[in-house]
């Protein structure tokens, strides 16, 4: 008996009607797909459990997954394409049990126990987190733990404690209404679609972050029992404990886990970044000066740290000298809660000769965001009034940071406070500005004062060691 599926029948409120074309393959992973774009599906058409459940999960997919709109989650970059893939394969499996299709049961090619051998053998934590969350729920994830808990023991009990945890996310997301976890409606803020896909993103930036954790190992005891003894090149002894320092226990890693708490998804709308748009500010005053150092080639040192100028240099400049450089890029937060009086923003400026400096706050109506307040040596006079909220934190640092000369230093003079359009707080923009700011070695100051001294170190040729603004700490790596 061959049965088909008509994708037709389906709607959507994101995506227009239109006829699709359907195939065929063998109930095996990887070969069942949905291509929402291209209005393609393909499934197995035999009359089995496990084919009438595959059949229900693409058609899932074909409902509430995003077509066109994959591009723009992506490049909101508050989760890794991989992770929301994985997540959105929970989210749709979670939602066929949900319709009465029996996942926890028929939802396996028999292949998982080796899918789990490998990847425990491999030692890759990260894949193994992407897969448990990929089977989480259905009839292939016990199979899978089996696989991995003959090598990796400990990886076990974690990688399920995960699952449920994950699980846990879109039963919550129930209680809002079943209908708003799959729900296809577009955010006409945030122009994008589907709605429900915004419980995909909050777990899949947890995920990420757990993937990204050093795995559970249990403690390594030695042979004879007791310390080692490590003889150093004097011929001295030291004592080392027999647990590898650099492991972590089943005991700490959930704890970790633990902590690290899953974002709720926001209801109502999508949280976002607004727009950075730039006024206009005319630089009239003189401000020349530097921040920091850089070094230059010289034919005088003691080190000869560039040896391949040897044959290419008639001067012969093999070494290095350290002299004032001119640049750096500060991004001011002047929202309501710096409470920066002009003066003191003149204050910054001045004491950061040399760099160029730029201002922002959002406003409600979304227009101008963003001054610059100096460059090239040149500085504003008078600058017109500013509104008191965010809004742009993110898009004003990557404005710096795609903008700036190499090495040039790149200063954030915030309290932490971000937010996104509308000054609403949402966690996971907390978190993707605090990952930005580290990735990227940001500098930070928290208040006038910090800056200031900050400013000072740089002009003196020091390289100063800061934190996250102070409302930014509790989400450090």
């Amino acid at each position: 008996m061959t049965i088909s599926v008509e994708p037709e029948v389906l709607t959507r409120r994101d995506l227009e009607h239109g006829q699709w074309e359907t195939g065929s393959c063998a109930p095996k992973r990887g070969l069942p797909h949905t291509d929402i774009v291209n209005r393609k599906i393909v499934v197995p058409t035999d009359d089995t459990p496990m084919s009438r459940t595959i059949r229900a999960h693409e058609m899932m997919h074909a409902k509430v997954s995003p077509g066109t709109e994959w591009p723009k989650w992506i490049a909101r970059e508050i989760a890794s394409k991989e992770a929301l893939t994985v997540c959105e394969e929970l989210r749709v499996n979670f939602l066929c049990e949900k319709a009465g299709f029996s996942v926890a049961k028929d939802l396996s090619d028999d292949g998982e126990t080796a899918d789990g051998e490998r990847l425990a053998l491999m030692g890759d934590w990260h894949s193994a987190v992407m897969f448990a969350i990929a089977t989480a729920g259905t009839a292939s994830s016990k199979k899978y733990l089996t696989g991995i808990r003959r090598h990796r023991r400990d990886w076990g009990p974690a990688l399920l404690s995960i699952q449920k945890r994950s699980i846990k996310h879109f039963k919550d997301a129930v209680k809002h209404g079943t209908s708003e976890l799959a729900s296809t409606h577009v955010d006409k803020g945030a122009q994008l679609a589907p709605m429900g896909f915004r419980y995909t993103e909050t777990l899949a930036e947890w995920v990420d972050r757990i993937a990204g954790m050093t795995p559970p190992e249990p403690p390594e005891e030695d042979e004879n029992s007791g310390d080692t003894a490590d003889t150093g090149s004097d011929g001295t002894t030291s004592s080392t404990s027999s647990t590898s320092r650099d492991k972590i226990t089943p005991e700490e890693f959930d704890g970790k886990v633990k902590r690290a708490l899953i974002d709720p998804a926001s209801t109502g709308s999508i949280p976002r970044w607004g727009e950075l748009q730039f006024g206009k500010v005319p630089l009239e005053v003189i401000n020349t000066g530097a921040m920091g150092k850089k070094r230059v080639a010289t034919n005088v040192g003691r080190n000869p740290r560039r040896v391949h100028r040897y044959l290419t240099d008639p001067e012969m400049r093999l070494f290095d000298r350290r002299i004032r450089a001119k640049g750096g890029i500060v991004v001011l937060d002047v929202s309501g809660s710096m409470s920066f009086n002009r003066d003191q923003i003149r204050t910054i400026v001045e004491e950061a000769p040399g760099a160029t400096v730029i201002a922002y706050s959002w406003n409600r109506a979304e227009s101008d965001n963003c001054w610059i307040l100096a460059q090239d040596g040149k500085m504003y006079r008078e600058i017109g009034k500013v509104s008191a909220g965010n809004g742009v934190d993110l898009p004003a640092l990557q404005w710096a940071i795609k903008n700036r000369r190499r090495n040039e230093p790149v200063v954030w003079v915030s309290d932490g406070g971000v937010s996104g359009v509308g000054d609403g707080f949402h966690e996971t923009l907390f978190r993707q500005c605090a990952r930005y700011v580290q990735k990227n070695g940001i500098l930070c100051a928290s208040n006038m004062e910090e800056a200031i001294d900050l400013f000072k170190k740089m002009g003196r040729g020091q390289k100063p060691v800061t934190r996250l603004p102070f409302q930014l700490r509790r989400f450090e790596a």
